[in-house]
């Protein structure tokens, strides 16, 4: 077996058929496993994934308590039996280029990742680009761990190709959101050689009922804690590994400081150890940013001098956003 495909699954049988017929549809699937992970679903999902599996011998389904993504994607690694890893999230689709590409990467084994861009929907994909030749880009690691900052590119775990020998002692963390971000650095660090792909081979789907889209404020507020933790991490190792690319980083980390502190105090909600260090953390900064981070620079400067001007201002934003969303 060359490559694994995992797929977490949990309670996506409206997006389950697309997303693996996205990967298999007109396609040589030879050397290619995918692993459905049902992580304890209570639609259909589990049982599409069963027929599935009956009815193509490179499927394979496996059901086990719900446990998280997280839990789900470590499931399918320890299962893989590939060289090679790649994620794939059930509610999203691929490029009709994608096994091709994918199968041409793995042939290059003196790379140990492959990074290829991604684009966002909502409705219909744009595959326009589906017919451009794969474009391949030699890189370091101080270019590999900038990409984490490129939208096109990012922390994702699901436009990467792995070899799987780098999951030996990493793993997702279980119970966190934006786990992404708490371990593609760490892949990257250990990786001998990394390539950048210059072509759009996943398409992200952005739905309501997603984990990232949640309307519920305690679990947006716990989700900015997981990201601010994440970015605290990310932005303390580059200043101890790769300084050339910790700034960027730095803003990422004021970004969410301040999400954080503004929902947890336009919402009053309780005001904890994590609150309190990223509070600490934009009052001591001082902001002094690119110009095209202008508008971070006046919310955080405006939070720091005027914060009841502040809190007025974006209480009266919030309420306007939710008024839209209902």
């Amino acid at each position: 077996m060359n490559i694994s495909i995992i797929i977490p699954v949990y309670n996506v049988q409206d997006y389950l058929m697309d997303c693996v017929k996205s990967i298999i549809d007109n396609q040589d699937m030879e050397g290619i496993e995918i692993l459905l992970i049902d992580d304890g679903s209570s639609d259909k999902s589990g049982y599409i994934c069963d027929k599935l599996a009956e009815d193509y011998s490179y499927i394979k389904a496996y059901h086990k308590k719900n446990g998280g993504l997280s839990s789900a994607r470590n499931a399918g690694i320890n299962l893989a039996e590939g060289k090679w890893i790649t994620f794939i999230d059930s509610d999203d689709l691929v490029s009709k280029r994608y096994i091709q590409d994918i199968k041409a990467m793995s042939k290059l084994t003196n790379y140990d990742v492959f990074i290829y861009k991604h684009i966002n929907f909502r409705g219909k994909i744009n595959n326009s680009t589906d017919n451009t030749s794969m474009k391949l880009e030699d890189i370091t690691k101080e270019q590999a761990m900038y990409t984490l900052h490129v939208d096109e590119y990012g922390n994702y775990a699901w436009n990467k190709l792995y070899k799987k020998f780098l999951f030996n002692n990493i793993k997702y963390q279980i119970q966190k959101t934006y786990e992404d971000i708490f371990t593609t650095y760490k892949l990257y660090d250990i990786a001998n050689k990394i390539a950048l792909i210059d072509n759009f081979l996943y398409y992200y789907r952005q739905r309501p009922g997603s984990i990232v889209y949640s309307k519920d404020i305690s679990k947006k507020i716990n989700m900015f804690k997981d990201r601010y933790i994440a970015e605290k991490e990310l932005n303390d190792f580059f200043v101890e590994k790769y300084p050339s690319c910790q700034k960027q980083s730095e803003v990422d980390l004021l970004r969410y400081s301040l999400v954080l502190c503004t929902y947890t105090e336009i919402y009053d909600r309780e005001k904890d150890e994590i609150f309190n260090q990223a509070k600490h953390f934009l009052k001591s900064h001082v902001v002094n940013l690119k110009s095209n981070k202008i508008k971070l620079e006046f919310l955080i400067l405006l939070y720091k001098k005027l914060p009841r001007l502040y809190q007025l201002s974006m209480g009266q934003i919030l309420k306007l956003r939710n008024r839209k969303k209902k």
